[in-house]
């Protein structure tokens, strides 16, 4: 049976499509009708994989017209493959297991039953195999040319696979597979092929992992030739996307014990009612996973009263010395402020910081005013940052910023670089607070809870796969804040008056693309799939871990 939206289904069916309205409206009645009269809780998940030809709307129409067989549609920003469209569908899941196959249904689908089956006896992957001696071809003779050009090309690149990537595996790139989401979820976000060697790449991952593949015999039907498959091209793409699948296997890329859990964090909430409203959206949208507080910007009171009455999400103290009036009284923190009684650009804060003429004192007075104006306000912080990272160094880091963390019991962000410094174009801003966050780190008082930050490289590139560079490069176990700085322009620009205001926009749009809320979903659930959650990391845990890699 299709379970109803608000019941938690046993089973998702994902069915990734693209270009094909005149056949998708007969694919989700036959579908849905064998769904329907199964005896098993079923989910349907439709991903159409940024279609320009009308089957978004093909899909939605049928969903209109057929509201007792509900159904999910996820509609990616633009066309990524295949193999992005079953994982964003597959994050998406709520059943237990997931099943997912071709937009036209090539394959019988009685054999869902045995693929089912066999995940409930304990199989992290079943998957339907054309050449068992059990199974059959159904075909028109209108394409037995079929035979001397598609099947012999599969066969071939099976052969491939057979001998590089998965030995003993006969049927790697049947279009009907089933997995336990439970085994497979953690390993999701570290997979990088979008197009048809997704296949290839979930079984080399789920064997990595220590997964058992059951094949199961099917019916297979061929009697049309899909237009989004171009025969050489993506059989000479494929066979390179082996070598790729093959190298990450030799990597350990998917014998880690453990992932990452990464916290999509918004900084800047406060700066302006242009960045408060996009931050509030994707805060109710469920697109970041917290948000930092500037206690003395123009938009700050706003963020306050705001957060106060939202508790429910997650907030930090993003402490400033570049931004915004003080909170206390300017005469009190002269070598902070200009003649106009705020604080000064980024730019003179440092030609004041080498001259010596900031004052520590005044700082941590200043700083400590900060975090008990958002205390007063009732806002849970659970971390502590700064507006452009001032407080990475070092004299700031250990004398102020991990004494107060320690005081009120919150968490030090760093921006530690976790992957590596992008060098086209170079990212001189993440290399240099990559160094500061090495020294802080290792002259941060003892007993302080630190977190990894990353991220600069989004502000000059806005884009799916930096993001995908960022999270795939995090290590496990530690808590990693992908940083982010989003803002929702009202009259066509933000009215921030920084350099980046031109990319706020852009990153507000990235973070509610589906393909990218996918990716870091299976990072943010990372600790929740995991067998136990791993501790905060400590400075002395991690002099450690430095220390063992040394030996």
């Amino acid at each position: 049976m299709l379970a109803p939206p608000n019941d938690l289904p046993g089973v998702t069916f994902v069915l990734p499509v693209c270009r094909c309205p005149a056949t998708v409206a007969d694919s989700l009645e036959r579908l849905t009708a064998h769904l329907a009269a199964d005896r098993e809780s079923w989910e349907l998940i439709v991903v159409d994989d940024g279609s320009d030809d009308g089957t978004p709307e093909v899909v939605a129409d049928w969903q209109g017209a057929h509201p007792e067989r509900p159904l999910r549609l996820i509609r990616l920003s633009r066309n990524r493959g295949k193999g992005m469209a079953v994982r964003t569908g597959l994050t998406a899941a709520r059943g237990a297991l997931a099943l997912f196959t071709d937009a036209d249904l090539p394959y019988d689908l009685e054999a869902v039953r045995q693929i089912v089956a066999r995940l409930r006896a304990g199989a992290a992957a079943a998957i339907a195999c054309r050449v068992l001696p059990e199974s059959r071809y159904q075909m028109s003779p209108a394409f037995f040319s079929y035979l001397y050009t598609r099947h012999l090309m599969g066969r071939a690149f099976n052969l491939l696979c057979r001998t590089f990537v998965l030995p003993g595996v006969r049927d790697t790139q049947a279009g009907l597979k089933g997995i336990d989401l439970r085994f497979v979820r953690p390993l999701l976000g570290r997979m990088v092929l979008d197009g048809f060697s997704f296949d290839v790449e979930l079984l080399r991952a789920i064997r990595d992992a220590g997964g058992a593949i059951e094949e199961v015999p099917v019916v297979f039907r061929y009697d049309s030739e899909p237009s989004t498959v171009r025969f050489i091209a993506d059989s000479l793409r494929m066979a390179r996307d082996l070598a790729r699948v093959r190298w990450c296997s030799l990597r350990g890329t998917w014998r880690r014990a453990s992932s990452p859990r990464v916290e999509t964090v918004a900084d800047d909430f406060g700066l302006s009612a242009d960045v408060n409203e996009g931050i509030r959206e994707l805060l109710e949208r469920g697109a970041v996973t917290g948000t930092s507080i500037l206690a003395c910007a123009d938009g700050s009171s706003e963020a306050i009263a705001w957060a106060a009455s939202h508790p429910q999400f997650d907030y930090g103290a993003h402490l400033s010395l570049t931004e915004g009036r003080p909170v206390l009284d300017p005469g009190r923190v002269p070598s902070l402020v200009g003649p106009d009684g705020r604080f000064v650009p980024l730019g003179r804060f440092f030609c004041r910081w080498l001259a010596g003429r900031i004052c520590i004192d005044e700082v941590r007075a200043e700083w400590s005013a900060q975090i008990d104006r958002l205390r007063e306000a009732g806002v849970p912080l659970r971390r502590l940052d700064s507006h452009q990272h001032v407080h990475l160094l070092a004299p700031l880091f250990r004398g102020v910023a991990s004494p107060l963390a320690r005081t009120h019991g919150l968490r030090v962000r760093t921006m530690s670089g976790v992957g590596r410094p992008r060098l086209v174009p170079p990212d001189l801003r993440g290399v240099i607070l990559r160094a500061l966050s090495w020294w802080s780190r290792r002259a941060c008082p003892a007993g302080v809870v630190l977190s990894a930050g990353t991220g600069t490289t989004l502000l000059g590139c806005p884009e799916l796969r930096e993001v995908r560079r960022l999270v795939a490069q995090a290590p496990g176990p530690e808590t990693v804040e992908l940083v982010v700085h989003p803002g929702r322009p009202s009259s066509g620009r933000l009215a921030v008056g920084s350099r980046w205001d031109a990319t706020r926009g852009r990153e507000f749009d990235l973070l509610l693309q589906p393909e990218v809320r996918a990716l870091l979903g299976t990072f943010a659930g990372a600790a929740e799939h995991a067998p136990e959650a791993a501790p905060p990391v400590t400075v002395e845990a991690r002099r450690r871990e430095l220390a063992v890699g040394i030996q």
